[in-house]
C-alpha cells in the first residue's frame, strides 16, 4: 500500500518521477530507473533505420499499383522478387495445397488442430527476449565499434572460403553493444552496409552467462555465435545484397537471411513487391529422392527434395519430423511422413481479388477499428496475391519472416503502422484458406556446375520461363493459362503444366467470438505485486467464458489502450494503479484462427482515502 495515492495525481517530468521514486523510499529501484534512463539516452544516439540505396527490380502490371514507389527493393530482379500473377501454376498444385493448408503449423488433426489450420504468425518479435525468434536488422553506419567472433556450432566464411574457414576468424565484424539479438532459436540478426552492399549474417549470438556456456571462458574478448557468415556467391566472392540475384547458402533455403525478409519501411512506401518469406513445420526431409526419382510419383511421396530457388535440401539426412522439432510425438511422427511434407523453395500465391482482402479485413474487429493496422494488413494481403510466399525455412508454425522490433527504430516504424504488441502477431489470421492457395511452378536454376534445374543447386542466377499472357489485374477475374516448360537436370527432364485458375471473391462468413460478460463492479484486493516485491491494493479483475464455432484459445485484456494481459485464465490482478486516474479495461477473447471478440469495456475512475488504505472503483 501506497500512502501517496490519496491525492489525484498530475502528469510528472522524468526528473519529477525519480526523486518522487526516492521520497517513497524504493530507493533501489529509483537507482535502477536512473541508469535505464541513462542506458536509453546512449541508445537514442544510434540509428538503425534502413536507408540503403540498391536497384529497385523491374515493375510488372501486376504488383506495382503504386505511382512514385519509393523503396528500393534488394537482390535486384531475383525470381522473388517477380510478381506472380501470371506465372504457370504447378501441375501438382491441388495436393501441395492441400498439404500446405493442412500441415504447415505442425498441428495434428484433432478438433483444436483442425481449428487452428488458417493461423499465420506475423512475427514481429515482441516477445521477451528468451521466447523471440525474430530477426533483427541493423545497419554498419551505426556500430560505434568493430569486434571479432568465435563460432562455437559452424566455422565462419569472414576470413575467405576453403582453407579459410575459421571458428576464430581474423576480420572482425561491425558492432554495437547496445545491439538486442533475440534468444530463442537461432538467435538470428543481419548487418547490412549500405554504402557498399556487404551483408552479413549472425546467428546463436550469446551475451553474459549464455556466452560464457555456448563458446566457455578463453576468448571472452570475442562476440560468442553459432556461425557468422558475410554474404558469398557460390564461387567465395562477396555479394552485393543490393543487386545480386542467386543464392549464398544460409538459411534452410539457401536464400540469404535478408531475402524475402519484410521491412516496415517498404511496407509504409504502400507495397511488398516480393514474395514474402514464410517458415513452416512441414518442410520436407530425406530420403532425398535419386536423379531418377525426381518428376516421378515418388517424389514428395517416397523421398523428399529441395526445389528453385532453393540451393540446398536442409533436411536430406532426417527421415524423421521428430529429427528436426523438439518435442514432436510418435502420433505426429506417423502424421508427417512424405505425403504431408513441402520442399523449401516451393513458392505459394494467394488465389483472390481485392474484394475478398476487403470482406476479409471487415470480418476482423481489430482490424476495423484500426486504420492503420488494417492498411498494413492489406498490404501484406496483396503482396501473398501479387508476389506469394515463399518456403525458405523450419519451423514449429508457418511464421511469415519480417524485420524485427528489436531494433528500436524499426518497433517505431512498425507502431506508425499499427503495429504495437504481440496481439499484432495475428495480423493475418484467416486470410488464409482451405481452397485460396496455388502453387507456382518452380523457376530454372541456372546451376554454378554448369546445368540448369528445378530443383536445389547452388546458382548466381535463377528464371522464370518467358510470360506471353498479361497479368490479371481486375477485381473479378477469372482464368486459364497454359504453360509448358522443359528443363533438364543431368539426365532428368521435367514438364510441368499450369492449371485453371478461378479467383475467389467472397471469403467464408467469419463468426467472432462472443463478448464476455463481466461483473458489475471490480473489487479492489490486496495482494503481492512481483514486479515490486511488495504488497499492494490492486483490482481484481474477472470476465466470463466467451463462446466460439472456433477454439477459444486466449483472452486478452487491455488497459488505457496497452495490453496488461494475454492467457488462457479469465482472472488478473492489475496492480498499477494511481489514485486520482481514469481507467479503460477492454476485455476480448481470441479464436484459434485469431478472430477477436467484440470487447467487454469497464471505465471507472480509481480513488483512495484514510491515505490508501481504502480504495475503490467509481463512474
Amino acid at each position: 500500500m501506497e500512502s501517496n495515492e490519496t491525492a489525484p495525481q498530475k502528469k510528472q517530468s522524468l526528473w519529477q518521477k525519480i526523486t518522487n521514486t526516492f521520497r517513497t523510499k524504493r530507493s533501489a529501484q529509483a537507482l535502477l530507473v536512473v541508469v535505464f534512463v541513462a542506458l536509453g539516452i546512449v541508445g537514442l544516439g544510434f540509428s538503425f533505420a534502413y536507408t540503403g540505396t540498391p536497384s529497385s527490380p523491374a515493375t510488372t502490371t501486376c504488383g506495382a499499383r503504386v505511382a512514385n514507389y519509393t523503396y528500393k527493393v534488394p537482390f535486384g530482379n531475383a525470381v522473388w522478387n517477380q510478381a506472380a500473377c501470371s506465372l504457370p501454376v504447378d501441375s501438382q498444385s491441388a495436393d501441395y495445397a492441400s498439404r500446405f493448408w493442412n500441415y504447415r503449423n505442425g498441428n495434428d488433426l484433432s478438433t483444436t488442430g483442425l481449428a487452428a489450420r488458417n493461423k499465420t504468425l506475423t512475427d514481429f518479435g515482441f516477445e521477451a527476449l528468451p521466447s523471440n525468434f525474430s530477426r533483427t536488422v541493423f545497419n554498419a553506419k551505426d556500430a560505434n565499434r568493430t569486434i571479432q567472433i568465435q563460432a562455437s556450432v559452424y566455422d565462419s566464411n569472414l576470413d575467405g572460403t576453403g582453407a579459410s574457414f575459421s571458428n576464430l576468424p581474423k576480420t572482425s565484424i561491425p558492432w554495437n553493444d547496445a545491439w538486442v539479438v533475440g534468444q530463442a532459436g537461432d538467435n538470428e540478426a543481419v548487418i547490412l552496409n549500405d554504402q557498399t552492399g556487404e551483408i552479413i549474417y549472425l546467428a546463436g549470438v550469446k551475451k553474459d552467462l549464455a556466452a560464457y556456456t555456448q563458446c566457455g571462458p578463453l576468448f571472452r574478448e570475442r562476440l560468442c555465435t553459432y556461425s557468422v557468415q558475410v554474404g558469398r556467391n557460390p564461387s567465395g566472392a562477396k555479394i552485393d545484397y543490393r543487386t545480386y540475384e542467386g543464392s549464398t547458402g544460409d538459411r534452410g533455403s539457401g536464400l540469404s537471411f535478408y531475402a524475402t525478409l519484410t521491412t516496415p519501411e517498404e511496407v509504409a512506401a504502400g507495397e511488398i513487391r516480393h514474395a514474402l518469406g514464410m517458415s513452416i513445420a512441414n518442410t520436407a526431409f530425406g530420403p532425398e529422392c535419386t536423379t531418377a526419382q525426381l518428376n516421378t510419383a515418388a517424389e514428395g511421396t517416397t523421398c523428399g527434395t529441395a526445389v528453385a530457388p532453393a540451393s540446398k535440401f536442409e533436411w536430406a539426412s532426417k527421415t524423421k519430423h521428430s529429427a528436426r522439432l523438439g518435442g514432436v510425438s510418435a502420433e505426429l511422427d506417423a502424421l508427417y511422413t512424405q505425403k504431408a511434407l513441402i520442399p523449401e523453395g516451393s513458392r505459394f500465391r494467394l488465389n483472390v481479388d481485392d474484394a475478398y482482402i476487403e470482406n476479409w479485413i471487415n470480418s476482423r474487429p481489430d482490424l476495423k477499428a484500426d486504420t492503420k493496422k488494417a492498411e498494413t494488413a492489406r498490404i501484406f494481403a496483396r503482396a501473398m496475391r501479387d508476389y506469394g510466399v515463399v518456403i525458405v525455412d523450419t519451423s514449429g508454425v508457418s511464421a511469415i519472416q519480417v524485420s524485427g522490433v528489436l531494433n528500436p527504430t524499426t518497433k517505431t516504424a512498425w507502431a506508425n503502422l499499427g503495429i504495437n504488441d504481440i496481439s499484432d502477431n495475428n495480423l493475418l489470421n484467416g486470410l488464409i484458406g482451405q481452397d485460396n492457395v496455388q502453387l507456382i511452378a518452380p523457376p530454372t536454376n541456372n546451376c554454378s556446375n554448369g546445368t540448369k534445374s528445378t530443383f536445389y543447386c547452388p546458382y548466381v542466377t535463377s528464371s522464370y520461363p518467358a510470360v506471353t499472357t498479361a497479368p490479371a489485374t481486375s477485381s473479378t477475374t477469372t482464368g486459364t493459362t497454359s504453360t509448358t516448360t522443359t528443363t533438364t537436370t543431368g539426365t532428368t527432364t521435367g514438364t510441368t503444366t499450369s492449371t485453371t485458375t478461378t479467383t475467389q471473391t467472397t471469403p467464408p462468413p467469419v463468426v467472432v467470438p462472443s463478448t464476455m460478460t463481466l461483473p458489475g463492479e471490480f473489487p479492489v484486493a490486496i495482494g503481492w505485486d512481483s514486479n515490486l516485491f511488495e504488497f499492494r491494493q490492486g483490482a481484481a479483475l474477472s470476465w466470463g467464458a466467451s463462446t466460439s464455432p472456433k477454439i477459444i484459445t486466449n483472452y486478452v485484456v487491455k488497459k488505457n489502450g496497452k495490453v496488461i494481459y494475454n492467457g488462457v485464465n479469465r482472472v488478473f490482478t492489475d496492480f498499477d494503479l494511481y489514485a486520482g486516474q481514469k481507467y479503460k479495461y477492454e476485455f476480448y477473447a481470441v479464436d484459434s484462427v485469431g478472430n477477436l471478440s467484440v470487447p467487454a469495456i469497464y471505465e471507472r475512475n480509481y480513488n483512495c482515502t484514510w491515505f490508501g488504505w481504502s480504495c475503490s472503483f467509481s463512474k
